[in-house]
């Protein structure tokens, strides 16, 4: 057992749920978007706007012209393939060779055991080039002629297994989506409440929704919903999120993806519940009132992917011109856009801002639950490329900058950093006052600390304890409970009338230092719109008399110089 691990961790095969279902599940979905979806997107510019660039037959296989969109959808396997190899980090030779197991793979798997049209071929790809691709990696130089060996088992077992399983995947997965959409015709309202649910936690969880409706091909008024629970979630974690995250992050979750969020949904599930609660409304409305349909003439593909890139909306833009051109539909009415409108964009908005401004009142919601952590990825990728990341903090970023848990989180990647130490704020609010903190018969000791607010304090910390010491108290992150703060400051032993200082973005251009009292600090950050971004100053440092330091006095001796007197 221990040489097959050694064996496996050498090759860089890890067996995990992790690995095949989210890293190689996503890398799929991406193989698809950048193959299948993107070439329905050129095809239907190019027939919606009369390009003959994108609309001319630029190759012709087996009697069949293909367009520059055509050819890309065409691909798809191959592109899936490559994807997942590349998720599985997967060594060149193997990765190449994957092209032809993926076109294999999705070619059977879109074809029945009878014999008929199936929905399979993602699903067939996804599990087919995982195997693959674990042999190849197994083999990958450990003969003289890996250039050989390597290719040759890729090839030959996602070929021979493609023969052998991949119309039974396409039989099962066609089975459940077909359920699915029977289920969803026959009871509109509840099956649009649970497809949309679902298949919207399924896009902001580290899984692939665009690929887990494009393996059991989910089209149809279940598509619809499909793209309503996605848009609830993208569209409706944008507006949530934009006090904290602004325009970056309404653009980068309403046109990218709301998995932005999974590290604050792990920290506070509640913040999913404005989008989970709007996505159970959307779902029926798309189903019971619009009759919304994805009748996306490429794949199901588009049905889990929202606002992302605006698929979902093409998808079902382009169902409508499909349907028209058969004549499944007579025309695209005004209600259809209402509909689409409503459903993908106006509904997604509103609702969940209106959730989150409930769950934001009781106290669900708190300030700064919903910011954004995407620096972490891109460190990843940098490291990956071979390049130097700096992440730049404002101060000294061991005082409340959260560095650990940014030096754990590489350290989890296996990414090699080191920190280079700045200056705190809390020097540069000594400098703006024209202070020294350790005045001799004053103070000696600078307590630094914050009080208790979205995040506690350990037991013994709290902001009287702290100043029952009578020390000089630099307090952090609490411009915003000014009151609070006065009286927990009092309650613990300082006067009303000691003197106090806010210090307003220290050593900045727009620096502001207002000096008062303990008693006086909420009425002074109310008079000078001060709430955020500035320090508390507290003690009599900052007035009074003082002892001289010996440090320069004349009697003073040191290794460096003789007392004169």
């Amino acid at each position: 057992m221990g040489a097959c691990s050694a064996f496996l961790k050498r090759k860089n095969i890890v067996l995990s749920a992790k690995r095949y279902g989210v890293d190689a599940l996503g890398a799929m979905a991406q193989g698809l978007f950048c193959s299948l979806l993107i070439g329905t997107i050129l095809n239907t510019i190019g027939t919606q706007f009369h390009i003959g660039f994108l609309t001319a037959p630029i190759i012709q296989i087996n009697e069949v012209p293909y367009t520059i969109g055509g050819m890309a959808s065409f691909m798809s396997g191959a592109a899936m393939a490559i994807a997942i190899g590349y998720a599985l980090q997967a060594p060149p030779l193997v990765l190449f060779s994957l092209a032809t197991v993926g076109y294999a793979a999705n070619a059977l798997g879109s074809v029945t055991l009878s014999g008929g049209s199936g929905a399979g071929g993602p699903l067939a790809v996804l599990f087919i080039a995982v195997i693959a691709a674990e042999l190849g990696k197994a083999v990958s130089k450990e003969t003289k002629i890996d250039i050989l060996v390597t290719p040759l088992v890729t090839i030959l077992a996602g070929v021979a297994l493609s023969a052998w399983w991949a119309p039974a995947i396409g039989t099962a997965a066609s089975a459940v989506g077909d359920f699915v959409k029977w289920a969803t015709v026959l009871q509109p309202f509840w099956m649009g409440i649970l497809v949309s649910v679902v298949i919207g936690v399924a896009l902001t969880l580290p899984i692939s929704s665009a690929a887990i409706c494009a393996a059991i091909g989910l089209t149809g008024l279940a598509g619809g919903a499909a793209v309503a629970g996605c848009c609830a979630n993208m569209v409706g974690f944008a507006v949530l999120s934009f006090r904290e995250n602004r325009w970056s992050g309404l653009i980068s979750q309403g046109l990218g993806t709301s998995m932005l969020q999974m590290g604050n949904i792990v920290r506070n599930p509640r913040i999913w519940l404005p989008a989970i609660l709007t996505s159970a409304i959307t779902g029926p409305l798309a189903t019971c009132l619009f009759r919304l349909e994805m009748n996306d003439p490429a794949s199901a593909v588009a049905s889990g992917m929202g606002t992302c890139g605006m698929v979902g909306p093409i998808g079902v833009y382009a169902g409508w011109v499909n349907d028209v051109a058969t004549g499944a539909k007579a025309a695209i009415t005004s209600l259809d856009w209402v509909g689409l409108a409503l459903i993908c964009f106006v509904l997604p908005a509103v609702l969940c801002w209106l959730f989150g401004l409930f769950f934001r009142r009781i106290g669900w919601i708190k300030e700064g639950d919903l910011t954004l952590e995407e620096i972490i990825g891109l460190m990843r990728d940098a490291e990956r490329d071979g390049k130097m990341t700096v992440r730049l903090h404002t101060g000294e970023p061991s005082l409340y900058g959260a560095v650990r848990e940014q030096m754990d989180a590489l350290d989890r990647r296996g990414i090699p950093w080191d920190v280079t130490p700045g200056v705190s704020s809390f020097c540069g609010a000594a400098a703006a006052l024209g202070a020294e903190y350790t005045l001799p018969g004053v103070s000696q000791t600078v307590i630094i600390t914050r009080m208790a607010g979205r995040t506690p304090v350990p037991q013994g910390e709290e902001i009287a304890s702290l100043a029952r010491h009578g020390a000089t108290m630099v307090i952090f992150l609490s411009a915003g409970m000014l009151e609070a703060l006065s009286a927990r400051l009092m309650e613990g032993g300082y006067r009303s009338d000691a003197p106090a200082a806010l210090v307003y973005k220290a050593t900045w251009p727009e620096e502001k230092v207002v000096r008062c009292t303990v008693g006086e600090l909420a009425q002074a950050g109310r008079d000078h719109q001060i709430s955020r971004t500035a320090l508390v100053v507290v003690g009599d440092i900052l007035a009074g008399p003082y002892d001289r330091s010996q440090l320069y006095h004349p009697g003073f001796s040191t290794g460096y110089r003789e007392a004169s007197q």
